[in-house]
């Protein structure tokens, strides 16, 4: 089975979250790149920091926001990594190895969220405002995982707790 398909579709994400980072694993989901190829839109410049064009890269690493938050929780990795190889890579130091999927599943997706809410709300979120997300949404998750697995949960927010 493709690593890419183990790293989505096995782990505890909603079903989806679980789609958004499928069709972020194949560069697919809606990014301004994406919607130029298409002709929906005349040009590709991210309309949160206009500092390049929106690729699914950018949106996840190279965006403002988004880079601000992965140097806060130590994985810098992500602000260069290729959506199509996100499935290789490693926790950073204090996160729970187990579990990693679905904590990165959440991650990108209260970025894109993040994004959302700029591009239709013109709603700009703060880097606390992000980490403080990623932990009320990992609380709601919790009840996805067995019991005996639920302090995976738990350590994510201590995590992001000391990244704050």
């Amino acid at each position: 089975m493709d690593g890419r398909a183990v790293f989505v579709w096995q782990n505890h994400a909603p079903p989806r979250v679980q789609m958004f980072m499928w069709l972020l694993t194949q560069r697919k989901i809606q990014s301004r790149t994406n919607l130029l190829r298409r002709h929906v839109l005349p040009d590709a410049t991210c309309e949160v920091c206009n500092e390049a064009d929106e690729t699914p890269e950018h949106i996840i690493g190279g965006c403002t926001i988004a880079r601000q938050f992965w140097d806060k929780i130590g994985l810098g990795s992500m602000k260069t990594s290729s959506m199509e190889a996100i499935h290789n890579l490693s926790p950073p130091l204090g996160m729970p190895s187990q579990g990693f999927s679905a904590f990165l599943a959440l991650a990108c997706w209260q970025l894109w969220k993040t994004r959302n809410a700029a591009v239709f709300r013109n709603e700009f979120l703060g880097l606390n405002q992000v980490i403080a997300a990623c932990k009320a949404t990992a609380r709601q998750w919790r009840c996805r995982f067995p019991r005996r697995k639920r302090g995976i949960v738990d350590q994510w927010c201590l995590f992001l707790d000391l990244a704050n």
